[in-house]
């Protein structure tokens, strides 16, 4: 009997293990009224809320991401993955775990900006990411029934605020918003470059950044 119940208990702790095992993860995300949609790269989604969605353990690899939001009006905007999805890339879930996705709340722009002097010519190049909470690039601009926004405007600035430059910025393959800017002959106090992309309900920082318009020695 005693080896019969033993058996038993074997048995039974093997099929909790067994089951445990099947048990799939929940994926949350950890912004409310934001949406993540992930597109895996075998072409499947998983739409992530901050309720959470079950989703089989294992390794997924992901293809694209789209952030959704609505506005006050009920209008329905979008951010939209382009270049480097960092490490959103891969997304790894254990069996029965509660996997937390901290993204889609404020989106950062990150400036690089690089003066340089070619030939005599001095300028500076200027570059702009929209980035999430895994460094994940998206295009510079929220899309509102999916069309397209413009590139983010930009204005250059003296300390004193006079107008050097101004436009929209440029698209690049790699998801980035780019410009290069002549140096006026002789400028070289410290300047400000400000950006106005569309962003409909996210938000977003840093609006502005000084630079130096001289190369460093």
């Amino acid at each position: 009997m005693k080896k019969l119940a033993f058996l038993i208990m074997i048995v039974l702790a093997t099929s909790a293990a067994w089951a445990a095992s099947k048990r799939p993860a929940v994926v949350k995300l950890s912004e409310e009224n934001v949406t993540l949609e992930l597109t895996f790269k075998n072409g499947k989604k998983l739409v992530v809320t901050s309720k959470g969605t079950k989703l089989k353990a294992g390794t997924y690899l992901v293809k694209a991401a789209r952030l959704l939001k609505r506005d006050k009006k009920k209008r329905l905007w979008e951010m939209r993955s382009a270049g480097t999805l960092r490490t959103l890339a891969t997304l790894t879930v254990l069996s029965g775990q509660e996997k937390v996705l901290v993204t889609g709340g404020k989106i950062h722009y990150a400036y690089f900006i690089w003066p340089n002097k070619r030939d005599g010519k001095l300028k500076v190049l200027f570059r702009f990411t929209a980035q999430g909470g895994y460094g994940e690039v998206y295009y510079p601009g929220a899309y509102l029934n999916r069309k397209r926004p413009p590139m983010p405007a930009y204005r250059i600035t003296t300390g004193g605020g006079k107008v050097l430059a101004e436009g929209r910025l440029k698209l690049n393959p790699s998801g980035l918003g780019t410009y290069s800017w002549p140096v006026p002959t002789g400028l070289t106090e410290n300047c400000r470059i400000a950006i106005k992309p569309t962003m409909g309900p996210f938000e977003w920082e840093p609006a502005s950044k000084t630079f130096s318009p001289q190369p460093r020695n």
